[in-house]
């Protein structure tokens, strides 16, 4: 998510997802919503402890900031 918001240069998102199979739907305005929403539901579901979501989802906000300061320059 952090790519995204770096690309667009705004944190709000306002994103709609609706699941397939439940027909439930979510809907976040901010990155940090999402992100947040990811964490809940993979500690929730079993899949990690919080504690290595949120250590990945650092990493991975540091790995975006990095790729956009390397590979991406602002359009004038």
């Amino acid at each position: 998510m952090r790519m995204l918001t770096g690309i667009l240069g705004t944190s709000r998102v306002d994103l709609h997802i609706r699941s397939t199979t439940t027909g439930a739907s979510r809907h976040y305005r901010y990155a940090h919503e999402y992100e947040q929403g990811v964490v809940d539901a993979r500690v929730w579901g079993g899949i990690h402890t919080r504690t290595a979501d949120e250590v990945g989802n650092a990493t991975g906000r540091r790995l975006a900031a990095w790729a956009l300061r390397k590979y991406f320059r602002p359009v004038p």
